[in-house]
């Protein structure tokens, strides 16, 4: 699979789940942290916990994802194009 506008093989620069599941558990466990600490110092009621934690994490973990699988795409494309947006010589 190639992008229709640069020709960029995205098929290539796939990562697998692998490094997915890894940078979940590490924003998981930081999370965790973040919460254990919040909760030893203030003890909000556990309805608020659940009503901040779950959506703080859902969205921490997709956009994080979302910014580590663009960054090879981008790498790939700075390579082969200039900052005006053309391709690169490839001899060079």
């Amino acid at each position: 699979m190639r992008c229709t506008s640069c020709d960029l093989p995205f098929a290539e620069l796939e990562r697998g789940g692998r490094i997915a599941g890894f940078i979940t558990m590490v924003i998981a466990v930081v999370l965790i942290m973040i919460a254990v600490g919040i909760e030893s110092a203030f003890r909000p009621p556990l309805l608020l916990q659940f009503a901040v934690w779950a959506p703080l994490t859902v969205i921490v973990v997709i956009g994080t994802l979302r910014v580590l699988k663009v960054l090879p795409a981008l790498e790939v494309y700075e390579e082969r194009y200039d900052p005006d947006g053309k391709r690169k010589d490839v001899d060079t």
